[in-house]
C-alpha cells in the first residue's frame, strides 16, 4: 500500500468526500490518485483560500482536508489555521520536510478522540515514510508527551467550553 492509498482511504473513512488542493511538483502523483478516487478534488485559487474552504467544510461536515506542496504556499495555508510570522531574511534557509496535521479543539465535540485518530494517521504515515512523529518543539513524541497533550486538551475544554 502506498502512502497516497493510505491517506485517501483514511480520508474516505472519516467522511471526506471533497479535498481542497493545489497540485504542485512534489505531489502530482497524489493528485493523479485523487482524480481516480471517489474523493472529489476542489481547486481553490490559492493555498490560503483553500485553507479557509477546508476549515468551512470541516465546520459543516466534521472534518476537512487540503493538500498542497511544501514551500511558501504551505506556510500560507498554515495562516488560515493560526496566523504567524517568519523572518523574511531567513526563509531561504528554512526547510521542513514534513507532513503537518492540525486540529482546532474548541470546534470539536470530542477533541481527545480526534487527537487520538490524528495520532493514528500520523503514526501510519511515519511508518510508511520511515519518519518520526514529532511534537511542536520538533521532539519525538513519547507516550508521556501524548498523555500530556490529552490532558491539555481536557483542561482546555473545561476552562473554555
Amino acid at each position: 500500500m502506498t502512502v497516497t492509498d493510505f491517506l485517501l482511504g483514511r480520508l474516505k473513512t472519516i467522511g471526506i468526500d471533497h479535498l481542497f488542493g493545489i497540485p504542485g511538483d512534489y505531489i502530482l502523483s497524489f493528485f493523479e490518485a485523487l482524480d481516480a478516487s471517489d474523493i472529489q478534488h476542489v481547486a481553490p485559487c490559492n493555498e490560503l483560500n483553500g485553507g479557509y474552504a477546508a476549515d468551512g467544510y470541516a465546520r459543516l461536515r466534521g472534518a476537512g482536508a487540503i493538500a498542497v506542496t511544501y514551500g511558501p504556499g504551505a506556510f500560507s495555508l498554515v495562516n488560515a489555521v493560526e496566523p504567524g510570522t517568519f523572518e523574511l531574511g531567513s526563509m531561504d534557509r528554512l526547510a521542513t520536510p514534513a507532513v503537518s496535521l492540525f486540529m482546532r479543539a474548541h470546534e470539536l465535540d470530542d477533541p481527545v478522540d480526534v487527537f487520538d485518530q490524528m495520532l493514528e494517521v500520523a503514526q501510519g504515515l511515519a511508518d510508511e515514510l520511515g519518519g518520526e512523529v514529532k511534537d511542536d518543539s520538533h521532539s519525538v513524541l513519547t507516550p508521556q508527551t501524548i498523555e500530556h497533550c490529552r490532558e491539555e486538551i481536557r483542561n482546555y475544554r473545561h476552562r473554555y467550553l
